[in-house]
This record gives structure tokens, C-alpha cells and sequence, in this order.
């Protein structure tokens, strides 16, 4: 049953015969309620009828009229917006620890919270292509491109762990002899030059071809050097 206007406000509700409450009837015209310091009572709030029941909180100073956040429901989101402000905070106990701006949701001040806890995990993260994973301003990071991710820093292993690899095609180290790579702090060298010894038959001669292979591993870093 609608209501007239000169009901609108608090209303006692006695819908559910078993568990009455209390509720707010607003103009079914404007869809409005604005909630305002006394003193600007007299504002003209210059916003458009609404579809949904509104509730606009507006700040206590000059620009009360264009400065406000704006709650509601479309039968689909519930949303909230704000106006003439850079960021919407979050906080707890007075100390506000997340923000929201047209660009970003951060920390109000860096290491200050956490995203998920040891118990309580989000289940998956999705990000765009080219997106960049940056710890601490850049000291590493891993940023994708098609196919790959470049990681710029360090990789340590944790002991007693181990990289596996897949069986049917097998993987690479190293996808061109251009590439450097090197072990056991050996200093990185692109791939070594083929060592041919003619498929001679002579001992010496095969000797000196093995030990020069062996002298390649050395500068891999593969058998310790001399």
C-alpha cells in the first residue's frame, strides 16, 4: 500500500505481524533522503529524481551541495558512490587502513595491512595482460607479456625443494646460443663452441678433444676449474 506524503519519515512497520520494526518512508517522486547539518536546510541539492530509494550524506561546509556519497540499490548492485571527493576510506576504531580512488585501491599508509591472512585466502587473482607484480618500489618485480613473465631480481629456492618439468615436450634452459647462463657461481657464458676432432682414431688427438669439452663444463661452471 503506498503512502501519502504527509506520511513520509520514521514509520513504525506492521508488515510482519510477528517481528515489528521500524523504517524510513521517502517521496516517491525524488526517491531521496538527504541527511545534512541543520544549517544547510535551506540548500537547493540540484539532483535528479532517482529510480531507487537514495540516501545522500553530505559534508557540513560551503560545497554540501555537490559534496556528498551517495547509497543505493537498483533491484540488481547495491552501490555506493561519492562526489567531490578523491577517495573513499575504510577504516577501524578512527584510523582509516584502505582507500578507494578512481584509479587504485591501496593501503593508507604502506605495510599497514594485509591482503587476505594465513588463514583466511582469497581463491584466485586475475590480471590483465602486461600486468606488473612489484614488491617494494621495484627492488623485484614479475610483469607479463604474451606467453611470458619476466621476473627482474633474484630467485632463491628454499631447501629441500625442487623445479619440476613436464614429460611430453620436455623445457629449455636457454631458448638461443646467445643466451648466458652459468653454474655454481661460474660467471655466465653463451653456449660453447662445437669441438670437432675429425673422428680421429688417435688417442692423443681424442684426449685432447675430451679434456677440451671438460675445459667448456669448467667455464659453465659444471667441474670446478683448474
Amino acid at each position: 500500500m503506498a503512502i501519502s506524503k504527509k506520511h513520509m519519515g520514521f514509520k513504525r512497520l506492521v508488515g510482519d505481524a510477528s517481528n515489528h520494526t521500524f523504517g524510513i518512508a521517502i517521496d516517491e517522486t525524488s526517491h531521496a533522503m538527504h541527511i545534512f547539518d541543520a544549517t544547510d536546510a535551506a540548500e537547493d541539492w540540484n539532483v535528479s529524481a532517482y529510480s531507487d530509494p537514495t540516501i545522500l550524506v553530505h559534508c557540513a561546509d560551503s560545497n554540501a551541495p555537490t559534496d556528498y556519497i551517495k547509497i543505493w540499490h537498483d533491484d540488481t548492485d547495491a552501490n555506493i558512490d561519492c562526489y567531490g571527493a578523491a577517495a573513499i576510506n575504510f577504516g577501524i576504531g578512527g584510523t582509516n587502513y584502505v582507500e578507494i580512488s578512481s584509479t587504485a585501491l591501496y593501503p593508507t599508509t604502506t605495510d599497514v595491512t594485509a591482503l587476505g591472512t594465513s588463514a583466511l585466502m582469497f581463491s584466485d587473482v586475475y590480471l590483465d595482460s602486461g600486468a606488473v607484480i612489484d614488491f617494494s618500489a621495484s627492488d623485484v618485480t614479475i610483469t607479463h607479456s604474451s606467453g611470458v613473465l619476466t621476473i627482474d631480481g633474484s630467485i632463491t629456492m628454499a631447501d629441500a625443494k625442487n623445479i619440476a618439468v613436464n614429460g611430453t615436450t620436455g623445457t629449455k634452459i636457454g631458448t638461443a646460443s646467445s643466451q648466458k647462463i652459468g653454474f655454481y657461481n661460474a660467471a655466465p657464458v653463451v653456449q660453447q663452441a662445437h669441438i670437432v676432432d675429425a673422428d680421429s682414431t688417435d688417442a692423443h688427438t681424442k684426449l685432447n678433444t675430451l679434456l677440451s669439452y671438460l675445459d667448456a663444463d669448467a667455464g659453465l661452471g659444471l667441474l670446478a676449474g683448474a
